[in-house]
Formats: C-alpha cells, sequence, structure tokens
C-alpha cells in the first residue's frame, strides 16, 4: 500500500475514505480538518467483486491525496499576528461616520490587510 501523505492543511496523515458525489466515485479526506482530494471514478459493475473495486478505489484514491501540492518547508507555517502596537494603530482610527455609525467592513479589512503583510 502506498504511504499517505500529511494534510496540506493541518499535516495530520489520518484519513477517511468515502463516496464521492455519487457511487460511482470515491475520495479520501483528512480526519482533522476535512480537506478532501478530487473524486476518482470507481468499478461499479463487470469483473470483479464490490470487495476488490472498493480496495482499487481506496488505492487510487490514496494516488490522488498524495498528488496535491507538496508542504512548502519543514511544516505548517508560523501563524504571525498583530503586536500591541498594531492592533492600537487599528483600532485608534476613527470608524465611526457623523452618525455614529460602526464601519465594521473597513474595521475587518484594516485587520486582514495588515495580517495578509505580515503572513505573506
Amino acid at each position: 500500500m502506498t504511504a499517505i501523505k500529511p494534510c496540506p492543511f493541518c499535516g495530520d496523515v489520518g484519513i477517511t475514505f468515502s463516496e464521492g458525489s455519487t457511487f460511482r466515485w470515491y475520495l479520501a479526506s483528512c480526519n482533522s480538518c476535512g480537506a478532501s482530494c478530487g473524486e476518482i471514478r470507481t468499478q461499479t459493475m463487470g469483473d470483479g467483486t464490490q470487495a476488490r473495486w472498493k480496495a482499487q478505489a481506496e488505492l487510487d484514491a490514496t494516488a490522488e491525496w498524495n498528488t496535491r501540492a507538496e508542504l512548502v518547508g519543514s511544516g505548517p507555517r508560523t501563524w504571525v499576528g498583530l503586536t500591541d502596537m498594531e492592533r492600537y494603530a487599528i483600532t485608534s482610527l476613527k470608524w465611526w461616520d457623523w452618525e455614529d455609525a460602526f464601519d465594521i467592513d473597513g474595521f475587518t479589512r484594516a485587520i486582514e490587510t495588515k495580517l495578509k503583510e505580515k503572513n505573506t
């Protein structure tokens, strides 16, 4: 059996095999975060047995799982949050208009922009 590569999102190596969008499709998904690979077509009639078709589908789904992008570096990246000064700089800006309505969109975009700068 082919070794299972770690999940590109959480690093877990536990996967579950399940039916895809229909009974003719099969896929592998991460037990921890739910990420999944592309669906593979499985045999549902003809020569062989259902057990043999399922075993082949699991091998094919494992191969599909292992073909996704490799992890960059030695593992998941370390998240970089905002410093106290950066949080203060964002929260000290005026997020209210003349009617005292809070600009939630502007506020969340400011946070998102700063975090993108630090983590990309």
